[in-house]
């Protein structure tokens, strides 16, 4: 028997039902609501009546996706193509892979005997390709017969009203196909294509293109049929274009060099701010000064920098990441993690080009020194994140770190607009003959005290960052590298020591500190100093570096637990 919660729960179901159906909302919302559907959930909902069969058979029959075997199965079965002659007029998007998808998509004229496509209200075609050449039902360069050509030709030539157009597969008639059929043609990604055929579109693409994308191209002189370019080119060209509605451009492979050859023209009749996205390729076209003429025209420089898309010498000179960068004046984010070769001359590059730098990552850039880093934050004055300690744990990495001398010793360390910073700071320790095992925080020396002095010294400049949100100063794998001759001392000794009577109170301004990381430095954070941040710092919502061996810890911060999300030991 059900209980009375589930009775009372099935009534507060019925009531909403009927006091709010779903076919009292307007058509707009019923059908945002279906967009968001999986096509099995639209496939049953389309079975519950007529009215909702008429609402989602157009949805579940927009989209036909066959590029798996199983789907391919599915797809020429005679239950499924017999739905397909009745539903064809509701496919807008068609992904294929396969020979035999493609001749289905087309059926003959009982009266005149002409082939025609079942699908002609296409907005989209995806036209993929296989290098499996076993499989000779897959679509691929190497068994595409004259049949299929024609099969595709027709089909493309039933749906001139095609906006997004994809082929990643070489075929001659590419040319014929995209020149000649589509009109309307707003989006664009070719791939395994020759160059020369690639060029062939590019410059007479309709001028109401928007996007463009080209992936890996061949550069194969002999793949090209003369007589299909001596076909194109005695076609009268239309009259200079002009892609005024062009709003992107990705290149995805290396062109040999043949940016000018491939792009120039075809830039020359752009005269819109275009994104170019950016990766090695982008860079690449940078290099050739023509070109960057051209881009610079549109509006088009380089922005982002990741250490990925530096040329792929191995190692990558300091020359070869100075002259990168030279590249551009408005880079914003400059990623030059692990490296390390990078020296003066990349120090100089990023100075004279700092103007709009906003983040720069310098990890495992071991031949940096603590006076290179002080001469970076200093040109960059609009940095927000600055970041020389590797992320990835396990990483042997050797990252650069800045030094106590260069802090206290000018008046500007850094610009003021840092926001995130993750930098080791290595403080003098002049106690390090002494084993660190038997050191204590309380041990009282001469050299301690000159020690916490310097310190002092660097938590005051620390403080002038009053808009900090993140304090990461150490690494979480500790290596170990020698400071005398015969003995061999953890790397985070030297670390700034995250303690009150070191001059930790003097980061009271820092009102907007949300992550503090001193994990894994030889002194931790205990009770005083915790109780001391949850006062001072009011939006602190991560430590890492607690001393949980010290009676105490515990019990505040499990008081202090809605405050911080997270906190942990060594």
């Amino acid at each position: 028997m059900p209980s009375s919660k589930s009775i009372k729960k099935r009534k507060d179901e019925n009531l909403l039902l009927h006091s709010f159906p779903f076919s009292s909302l307007p058509p707009e919302i019923q059908l945002l609501i279906l967009n968001r559907l999986s096509q099995h959930d639209l496939t049953n909902c389309a079975r519950l009546n007529k009215e909702w069969n008429r609402m989602c058979t157009p949805l579940v029959w927009k989209t036909l996706n066959i590029t798996k075997t199983h789907q391919r199965q599915r797809f020429l079965s005679p239950f499924v193509q017999k739905a397909l002659k009745r539903n064809a007029s509701h496919v807008s998007e068609l992904h294929i892979l396969f020979f035999s998808v493609l001749k289905s998509a087309l059926v003959t004229s009982p009266i005149s005997g002409d082939r025609y496509a079942l699908c002609e209200d296409l907005q989209k075609l995806n036209v993929l390709g296989e290098l499996d050449r076993k499989n000779r039902d897959s679509l691929n360069s190497h068994n595409f017969c004259p049949s299929a050509e024609n099969d595709l030709l027709i089909l493309i030539q039933n749906n001139t009203q095609l906006r997004s157009f994809s082929m990643q597969l070489n075929i001659p008639i590419m040319p014929r196909l995209v020149i000649e059929n589509m009109p309307n043609l707003q989006d664009l990604y070719l791939s395994m294509h020759p160059i020369p055929l690639v060029k062939l579109v590019l410059d007479r693409l309709p001028e109401c293109i928007r996007k463009i994308r080209l992936g890996t191209l061949r550069y194969d002189d002999e793949e090209v049929d003369p007589a299909l370019i001596e076909r194109l080119d005695s076609v009268p060209r239309p009259r200079p274009r002009h892609h005024r509605a062009l709003e992107s451009l990705r290149l995805d492979n290396y062109l040999y060099r043949q940016e000018e050859y491939l792009l120039l023209p075809f830039l020359l009749t752009c005269n819109s701010k275009i994104s170019l996205y950016q990766n090695r390729q982008a860079i690449d076209c940078f290099r050739n000064n023509t070109v960057r003429a051209a881009l610079s025209r549109l509006g088009i420089s380089l922005r982002t920098l990741a250490s990925v898309d530096l040329p792929s010498s191995i190692p990558t000179k300091d020359l070869v990441i100075a002259d990168t960068i030279c590249l551009s004046q408005d880079w914003t984010i400059l990623g030059l993690d692990q490296c390390y070769n990078a020296g003066l001359l990349t120090v100089s590059a990023i100075c004279s080009h700092s103007d709009h730098l906003q983040e720069i990552v310098l990890a495992g850039c071991s031949a940096l020194g603590s006076k290179e880093l002080q001469r970076i934050l200093c040109s960059a004055k609009h940095l927000r994140v600055f970041r020389a300690i590797s992320d990835c744990e396990e990483s042997d990495a050797i990252d650069p770190y800045l030094g106590a001398a260069e802090i206290i010793a000018g008046p500007e360390w850094a610009s003021r607009s840092l926001e995130r910073f993750i930098c080791k700071i290595e403080v003098p320790r002049h106690d390090s003959q002494v084993d660190p095992s038997t050191v204590k925080i309380g041990w009282n020396s001469p050299s301690i005290e000159q020690c916490w002095d310097v310190q002092r010294k660097v938590f005051q400049e620390l403080a002038k960052q009053i808009r900090l949100r993140a304090l990461w100063l150490c690494r979480d794998n500790v290596s170990m590298q020698p400071r005398t001759r015969d003995r061999w001392v953890p790397s985070n000794w030297y670390s700034l020591e995250m303690t009150l009577r070191s001059g930790l109170h003097r980061l009271s301004v820092l009102k907007d500190l949300e992550t503090l990381k001193v994990s894994r430095l030889n002194h931790h954070i205990g009770t005083a100093e915790l109780s001391w941040m949850h006062a001072a710092w009011p939006k602190l919502k991560r430590v890492e570096g607690v001393d949980f061996s010290e009676p105490g810890i515990a019990v505040l911060i499990d008081a202090h637990r809605s405050q911080l999300e997270k906190t942990t030991n060594l």
